[in-house]
């Protein structure tokens, strides 16, 4: 079916490959247009530089065992898409499969 299709393709391939590719993008896209006459360019570059520093904060705050939400979310996001590029990095030099495997459990008594 089309639609179970689109919704793999859309929640597993490109949220999990692309979207970090993206990120990255959007952050050199925000550097340059800066220097545009458009305040909306600096407005959006401000907005992500903000976002990126809830992230270190959330990172500060976790690192202490301290947890706010508002902090977290931003630093939870940014951590799963970060993450995802060193791991593509390893797939890609096929250091690392693509599957999951079962981790071993010690046996229940």
């Amino acid at each position: 079916k089309p639609i179970v299709f689109f919704q793999y393709i859309s929640h597993r391939v490109l949220r999990w490959s692309i979207t970090p590719i993206f990120l990255l993008l959007i952050a050199f896209t925000n550097i340059y247009l800066i220097f545009s006459d458009k305040p909306i360019y600096l407005v959006l570059a401000i907005s992500q530089l903000i976002f990126y520093n809830l992230a270190i904060l959330g990172w500060i705050m976790e690192n202490k065992n301290i947890r706010y939400k508002i902090l977290f979310i931003p630093y939870y996001f940014t951590v799963m898409n970060y993450a995802v590029l060193p791991g593509l990095k390893r797939f890609v030099k096929g250091s690392q499969k693509a599957a999951w495997e079962r981790s071993k459990r010690a046996a229940m008594k």
